[in-house]
């Protein structure tokens, strides 16, 4: 199914829970892959990634937020446990205000069982603070599931710093 949108931004506003697209995006559904092959999840889930970072490096925490499955859990290095969607909000939040952007995620491993996806990968992250910038890198793994309305979205995400 491909989406014929052109918004100015990752946010499709008709409905209840905006959707990030892009410009002549593909946005992938259940129908494209009720029959999933390998290969087709590992590009639904390298696209969905694509779109993600894009949206962090915007600091659009909305778009950011998008992807998340409302039950996610988020288990950030040396914290507590973040769970659901508000709680990720205002997580992301504040990655925001302590300048995390410019973020990098290469996907070393996608695995996947029925409708659930592990991903497994490398980062890299910015952040910025009081004029100056520090890097951070890592290794991270998300679970992604597909929902409802077809669509992957992770529910547990992890990370840690190298």
């Amino acid at each position: 199914m491909l989406l014929n949108v052109n918004p100015p931004s990752f946010l499709n506003p008709f409905s209840g829970r905006s959707a990030p697209v892009e410009r002549g995006a593909r946005m992938l559904s259940h129908s494209d892959y009720s029959a999933s092959s390998g290969k087709e999840i590992d590009e639904q889930v390298k696209h969905l990634r694509g779109l993600w970072t894009r949206a962090f490096n915007a600091r659009d925490l909305e778009a950011s937020l998008f992807f998340y499955a409302d039950d996610a859990v988020v288990l950030p290095p040396n914290g507590v446990a973040i769970r659901g969607a508000s709680a990720i909000r205002e997580f992301l939040k504040s990655m925001f205000d302590a300048g995390y952007s410019d973020g990098k995620f290469e996907q070393d491993q996608i695995e996947y069982s029925g409708n659930m996806a592990v991903e497994v990968g490398a980062y890299t992250v910015q952040a910025r603070r009081d004029g100056a910038t520090r890097q951070d890198a890592g290794k991270y793994m998300a679970t992604w599931r597909r929902q409802e309305d077809g669509e992957f979205r992770i529910t547990v995400n992890v990370w840690s710093s190298l």
